[in-house]
């Protein structure tokens, strides 16, 4: 059992010793969760063997993914399936394809800047809407003997708290 001594962070115990104790806090902040939502899928549209095709990060046509998390943090943001090529979707073939990117902090792909798209990612200092935008382009180049049909590929992106 402990027992006050005059001074308040003394202390003595029932033997009559005395002991010295103070104290810490614990804190934590919560802040916003990830998010990372693909909107819009990239879009090469028809195309014919032997005719390269090209959509920017800023065409129409482009894919879009929406990066939520809190304000002023640091994130990185990173091609976790990075694809080099589209592949058929019925029966054997792959168009080779090179993935292309921006970010942006409104929804105009326009005013996005283009990053360089590596395995390792890239960070981003989030404004404070919380909110960052991932426009994907790319070029493929079908061969001349192509074979006919739908071909596709999976782009993922993954966000994580940077750290400081």
């Amino acid at each position: 059992e402990l027992q006050r001594a005059t001074h308040p962070d003394r202390f003595a115990n029932a033997g009559g010793q005395e002991g010295d104790a103070d104290i810490v806090g614990a804190a934590a902040e919560v802040i916003q969760t990830l998010s990372v939502q693909g909107e819009k899928d990239l879009e090469f549209g028809t195309v014919l063997g032997g005719t390269n095709v090209t959509v920017t990060p800023q065409d129409p046509a482009a894919g879009k993914f929406e990066v939520i998390a809190a304000p002023g943090s640091d994130v990185t943001l990173q091609f976790t399936r990075l694809p080099t090529e589209l592949l058929r979707v019925a029966g054997e073939g792959a168009i080779p394809f090179e993935l292309s990117a921006s970010v942006g902090t409104t929804e105009n792909p326009l005013s996005s800047t283009p990053v360089v798209v590596t395995g390792a990612g890239v960070r981003e200092t989030f404004p404070e809407s919380g909110i960052v935008f991932v426009w994907v382009g790319g070029t493929i180049t079908p061969a001349v003997d192509q074979p006919i049909g739908m071909y596709e590929a999976t782009i993922e992106l993954t966000a994580s708290y940077s750290g400081t």
